[in-house]
């Protein structure tokens, strides 16, 4: 997105372009969901091209730096890439329940990865154990499936998870 827009472009002053690009490489290593949309905009090989811009001759500081920056998001970009955005995640509940899934790249859809709304339900669930207790429960548009599993763990008759990503 922006971070992206302004490396991209040359008439950006040279400390701005740098902000910019360090700042995409400390959210692209520390969030998957910026890997995610930075492996999407091909992010590594705007940071290179945009490095490969600034002549290697040129000792201006600014410039010098600015190369740098470009250079190591590049090397952020690609290293979260390789990992093909898989990672397991764990979530403890009330009542000492623990479920653990495993969250891929958003490129294969949006159902990959745990959202704020799944952990919301999860701790009502948690703080309200008789909700499935002993009950059939149906997950629709499950993703990772975070809450069925939870009612699988608090005592749910049985757990239906379901979900649909178009090809």
């Amino acid at each position: 997105g922006d971070w992206l827009d302004t490396v991209r472009n040359a008439k950006i002053p040279p400390g701005r372009r740098t902000r910019a690009a360090r700042q995409l490489a400390e959210k692209v290593a520390a969030d998957r969901t910026y890997a995610d949309e930075a492996r999407e905009g091909d992010a590594a090989d705007v940071c290179e091209a945009a490095a490969r811009d600034i002549p290697e001759g040129d000792d201006d500081e600014r410039l010098v730096a600015m190369r740098e920056a470009f250079k190591s998001c590049a090397a952020a970009c690609r290293a979260a890439a390789q990992d093909g955005g898989a990672r397991e995640r764990s979530f403890s509940f009330e009542g000492g329940r623990e479920v653990v899934v495993r969250e891929i790249a958003l490129g294969v859809g949006v159902g990959a990865k745990v959202w704020r709304a799944a952990i919301m339900l999860g701790e009502q669930l948690a703080a309200n154990p008789g909700w499935c207790e002993g009950k059939r429960c149906l997950e629709i548009g499950a993703g990772v499936g975070l809450c069925g599993l939870l009612a699988s763990k608090l005592g749910a008759a049985s757990v239906t998870l379901t979900d649909f990503e178009r090809p």
